[in-house]
């Protein structure tokens, strides 16, 4: 992988473990957020979310919506901005925010993810995660999946339909794939593609929404825990 220097640290705090997230930051970074849930704090989050603001970080929680998917919303907001962005998380969901000016750092696999290693991993292009996931399913963001469909299979679909939502909408082309179960999968589509459809849109983070934030919000306040 080429070498990187992001501008910004997004800290996915659910998404870290339960590790102190500050410890994430590289020495020497003086801007970053961290991200929470918007609702349902334990402990953790809580001594996490006091942590970081009494160290002068930026902290952001918007009621009613997950860290990723705030965290989705802030990078998609930040990125015609200039801005490079690390992204903190071992969610698999924000594996579709890698690109040319975002990399995915998985702090429990210790590894650091481009879109080239996204797709080297999941077989699918970065933008294309939401609709995998829909498809093979990911029982920690309570996806099912579809029914008859497997990894190899979801990948070979995905490399010739834009998504879940062609895939349903144009069953009958699924007889251009070199599998012997192209009826079975039309009729497994007709009975579960309202679902799929609707997991796929929920787990897509580029909803067109923005997050406002004003200038020189990101950068530590050396002395806010002094106030």
């Amino acid at each position: 992988m080429m070498e990187f220097d992001p501008t910004l640290h997004l800290v996915d705090v659910p998404g870290v473990g339960p590790g102190d997230p500050l410890a994430l930051l590289p020495e020497g970074a003086d801007r970053a957020a961290f991200v929470f849930n918007g609702g349902g704090w334990g402990d953790v989050e809580r001594a996490a979310w006091e942590s970081a603001t009494g160290a002068g970080w930026f902290c952001l929680s918007r009621e009613g919506s997950s860290s990723a998917a705030t965290l989705g919303t802030l990078a998609f907001s930040l990125l015609p901005t200039g801005e490079a962005l690390m992204v903190h998380s071992d969610d698999p969901l924000l594996l579709q925010l890698a690109g040319p000016r975002v990399r995915v750092h998985s702090p429990a696999r210790e590894a650091v993810l481009g879109a080239e290693e996204v797709k080297q991993e999941m077989g699918v292009e970065p933008w294309q995660v939401p609709d995998y996931l829909a498809l093979v399913g990911c029982p920690p963001l309570e996806v099912r999946g579809a029914l008859g469909m497997d990894e190899a299979l979801a990948r070979e679909v995905l490399a010739r339909f834009a998504g879940v939502e062609e895939l349903t909408a144009r069953p009958d082309l699924l007889e251009i794939l070199d599998t012997p179960r192209a009826d079975r999968l039309r009729g497994m589509l007709k009975k579960q593609g309202e679902r799929l459809r609707a997991d796929a849109t929920r787990l897509n983070l580029h909803t067109g929404e923005r997050i406002a934030v004003a200038e020189g919000v990101f950068r530590r306040r050396k002395y806010a825990n002094l106030i």
